[in-house]
């Protein structure tokens, strides 16, 4: 799957769904790259600070990503967020 640019207050992200983990994306600039998930309640979380600045906009980046990559893998008809039990 190709990644997606977007430009948040005046910086450029790219986002990629990754593979081994398709709940978890990898969030990346010319600056940084974090690893982050949707959690059971909703709320976009980061799992991993590969490198660079430790605060990104991850609110409005799991906006873009529950508009241009949900539903989720399984879910399809249903609503976004992942399935538990």
């Amino acid at each position: 799957m190709s990644a997606i640019e977007v430009i948040i207050r005046d910086q450029t992200f790219r986002i990629l769904r990754n593979n081994a983990d398709k709940y978890t994306f990898s969030v990346f600039n010319y600056a940084t790259c974090h690893i982050i998930t949707k959690n059971d309640y909703g709320i976009w979380k980061r799992v991993q600070h590969l490198f660079g600045t430790e605060i990104i906009p991850i609110d409005e980046i799991g906006e873009i990503i529950d508009k241009q990559f949900t539903p989720w893998p399984g879910q399809e008809g249903q609503s976004a967020g992942r399935k538990t039990g």
